[in-house]
């Protein structure tokens, strides 16, 4: 014999099937409204077969440039790589170049965070390593008209001139002696006395000497860093600990160290020429720090010698 629940217990369930039966449809309608809004998936470029967690790292080898040209002839000029969890888009053409670096300029223009890039330029403060940003702009419109203007390029001709003409002497003078002559190294005395005169205003070595600059090895180092590889750059979520664990992290501390004392006392020696009777030099780091004290330029103490420290490293 069938039973018939009481009224009461039936109009007390009621309530309860109605909120999950509304509870649903509202998820229901949640979900199709966020697959709406998401934009249809876009086409990927090809890409070659990839290792859990490392992606493609593995296959770049020791030269890189050449294991990306033989994986565009498998997979075109547009490929995408996984390196690490950091998706890479590879271009091999020039009319793919050109689209990147003419009509999608903005969307390509600003480098990636790179560790090394981003502690030697004091915080991505220069020019080099700086994402696209108004600060960009203003470092590159400053750098355009004190540094590389026709009128400030003319300025460092006699500077050019005079050590040209020191290297032609002390050519003679050691030819004339019967002494083999090293060019390869006058030479780099040569860009090293022209560069450090046109950056802090001083020879990097007294005249009829070809001597090293103190910020030669530190240079070098530096780049040695930036060119290295940096598996934190690979793995952002674990970068902290594999910078500490690979040592990185203790290697730049300890080269920006050095180089940011070397630039504090070039800094330091400029304003106190300046704050005194002198005017100053033309020479960059004079130019910079003159440009310090006028408040209205907006430039750090900081950002001066990011601008050095990226000067030094590209010359």
């Amino acid at each position: 014999m069938s039973q018939v629940l009481p009224l009461h217990a039936t109009s007390s369930t009621f309530p309860l099937l109605l909120l999950l039966s509304l509870s649903l449809v509202a998820v229901l309608v949640f979900i199709y409204l966020e697959k709406k809004k998401k934009p249809p998936r876009c086409r990927l470029p090809p890409a070659p077969p990839r290792l859990p967690v490392i992606g493609n790292l593995h296959q770049l080898g020791a030269l890189p440039h050449r294991t990306l040209h033989r994986l565009s002839l498998s997979y075109g000029p547009l490929m995408l790589l996984q390196l690490g969890h950091i998706p890479t888009l590879v271009v091999s053409s020039p009319e793919h170049a050109r689209d990147v670096l003419k009509t999608h300029d903005i969307s390509f223009c600003s480098r990636p965070r790179l560790t090394a890039g981003h502690k030697l330029s004091y915080g991505g403060l220069d020019i080099a390593f700086a994402p696209f940003s108004d600060h960009w702009i203003r470092m590159r419109k400053l750098a355009s008209v004190e540094f590389f203007s026709a009128k400030r390029v003319q300025l460092l001709r006699p500077t050019r001139e005079e050590e040209v003409r020191t290297l032609v002497q002390n050519i003679s003078r050691t030819a004339s002696a019967n002494v083999a002559v090293n060019l390869s190294e006058m030479f780099l005395c040569l860009l090293n006395n022209v560069t450090s005169r046109a950056l802090i205003g001083k020879r990097s070595a007294p005249v009829g000497e070809c001597a090293r600059s103190e910020f030669d090895g530190m240079i070098s180092r530096s780049i040695e860093l930036l060119e290295g590889f940096v598996a934190g750059d690979f793995f952002p979520c674990m970068q902290y600990l594999l910078n500490v664990v690979t040592g990185v992290k203790w290697k730049l501390e300890r080269n920006f160290k050095e180089i940011d004392e070397i630039l504090e006392r070039e800094v330091k020696e400029k304003e106190e020429r300046i704050g005194g009777d002198e005017e100053g030099g033309s020479d960059m780091a004079s130019i910079l720090v003159k440009l310090n004290k006028d408040e209205s330029s907006g430039l750090t103490r900081n950002e001066i010698k990011a601008m050095l420290m990226v000067s030094l490293m590209n010359s």
